[in-house]
């Protein structure tokens, strides 16, 4: 019985150090800050590209892109019924691509030596203002992701897998969203 147990928490272990580090993002170019003012746009249209289809990150960028444009309507991009002022949002996600040779190094020493790696452009944002049909503003926004590994960010990581992996990239991406609808053409 106490072996059953000592097993199970050698098991745990290793499976948490395989999957312990956390990530920090770096968005370019810098985000103005903003606050949040209805009425001033009357639809917009969302395009998303990413490796998962109707997946959480998806999900919640469409709940925040209503919450920031709470007035606006929410139209298909070909749609001839936009409003006068009309935000188009273009969002790519790219798949993380596995983890490299340092992280598997990383895991096979239980976290004992770290790794890091940068993976660039792993979001991008496009925000295009249009008034009154033609094109007035148009904003990038490009997300590196840059991640940790070591036995000693295990807490880190556990807490990233319970807010949430997108929590960092949403916080950009709403903020970046809400500076762009203030900005005028």
């Amino acid at each position: 019985m106490i072996r059953k147990k000592i097993l199970a928490i050698v098991l745990s272990t290793i499976v948490l150090s395989l999957l312990a580090g956390c990530s920090s993002f770096k968005i370019s170019p810098e985000i103005e800050d903003a606050d949040i003012k209805d009425g001033e746009i009357h639809s917009f249209s969302y395009n998303i590209r990413s490796f998962v289809t109707d997946g959480p990150y998806e999900i919640q960028t469409i709940n925040i892109a209503e919450e920031v444009m709470s007035e606006a309507r929410r139209v298909s991009e070909n749609s001839r019924k936009k409003g006068p002022n009309h935000v188009s949002i273009h969002l790519t996600q790219r798949s993380h691509g596995g983890a490299g040779g340092f992280e598997y190094l990383t895991g096979l020493s239980l976290g004992l030596i770290p790794s890091w790696s940068t993976r660039p452009a792993m979001y991008r944002f496009r925000y295009r203002l249009y008034k009154s049909g033609v094109l007035c503003s148009e904003k990038w926004y490009v997300i590196d992701e840059t991640g940790y590994g070591h036995i000693l960010l295990m807490p880190f990581g556990i807490y990233e897998l319970v807010v949430g992996v997108y929590k960092d990239v949403l916080d950009l991406y709403k903020k970046s969203l809400t500076s762009f609808v203030q900005s005028d053409c």
